[in-house]
């Protein structure tokens, strides 16, 4: 009975972590120190052409932010900028 528990709470972690993505910018894209619309300071940009990996999201009340890392910089940019992947 313990192995149908232990493999449905695998799924449900499973089901629950964000996805891996790589993605490439398609233009200059900043990117914020926190989640939030218009307050966050500026991390650093990425020029087009660079390659970066989502690696988690949040919403905030408004928008759906994702956190990106870029060769080991972190920070997070609103679902709508300019990656492709």
């Amino acid at each position: 009975m313990k192995w149908p528990v232990l493999l449905t709470g695998l799924l449900i972690m499973t089901a629950c972590t964000p996805t891996v993505k790589k993605v490439v910018a398609t233009k200059q894209v900043d990117i914020y120190k926190e989640p939030i619309d218009g307050t966050s300071e500026l991390a650093f940009t990425v020029q087009a052409g660079d390659v970066c990996t989502f690696i988690d999201e949040q919403q905030n009340k408004v928008y759906l932010f994702k956190k990106v890392n870029c060769d080991g910089r972190l920070g997070w940019t609103p679902d709508w900028a300019d990656f492709d992947g």
